[in-house]
């Protein structure tokens, strides 16, 4: 395994190691984010094999169908783990709204652009919908834990996702454009912004999965 695999898939490996080991113990809140981690995985691995098939027959390089359908998967793998966190049916209401929302943004980009281009206006409005309904996560789980705010699983789970999908946007907004007139810009700043925050997310997801698989056994 070359070490671009290793940098690839060291927060990914971490999380699903420690998730693994405490899985029994994990309430459904944080088993769906276990499984997110295992559709990231599944992810990255099928856009490896599309490239290298691309390679090999000497097409241009493209996993954007792929990744347009990962987008959707993964947010409402979010959208219901919130949903178990909140346990409210009030909130469940605005989680579908907001979920729809997304849809059409991510649908109607699609329709003008087609299944090949990258939903990238799609993927800014479900990250937008993504950070704050995991800021009020963070807000909440402050208020259950008010004396120890570094113990709280939660709160580390909430704060990766926030990282990564605050700071992600902006690239992924320009990320069409970068990819068009300056490809080598982009490859770039995927390395430095986009794969760096997904070591922090998973990281911060790896350690939430350790607090709270060491709270249930203590």
């Amino acid at each position: 395994m070359n070490t671009e695999i290793i940098k690839d898939l060291i927060g990914m490996s971490i999380a699903l190691s420690t998730g693994f080991i405490y899985l029994k113990r994990l309430s459904l809140f944080y088993r769906i984010h276990f499984y997110q981690v295992l559709l990231s995985l599944l992810n990255y691995w099928g856009a490896r094999f599309i490239t290298s098939h691309q390679l090999g027959a000497s097409i241009t390089l493209n996993t954007a169908q792929l990744f347009n359908v990962y987008i959707i998967v993964e947010f409402f793998l979010l959208i219901i783990a919130a949903s178990v966190f909140f346990g409210k049916k009030k909130i469940d209401r605005i989680l579908v709204w907001a979920s729809i929302l997304f849809l059409i943004a991510l649908i109607t980009q699609v329709g003008i652009l087609g299944i090949t281009e990258f939903a990238n206006y799609g993927f800014m409005i479900g990250s937008l919908i993504l950070v704050l309904v995991y800021v009020i996560i963070i807000y909440r789980s402050i208020e259950r834990h008010d004396n120890k705010l570094t113990m709280s699983p939660s709160i580390w789970l909430a704060v990766g996702i926030v990282i990564f999908f605050a700071c992600n946007t902006p690239y992924m907004v320009f990320f069409r454009y970068l990819n068009e007139h300056h490809l080598e810009l982009s490859q770039l700043l995927f390395t430095f912004i986009t794969e760096t925050l997904e070591i922090i997310r998973y990281l911060l997801l790896a350690l939430s999965f350790w607090l709270y698989g060491r709270q249930q056994t203590s």
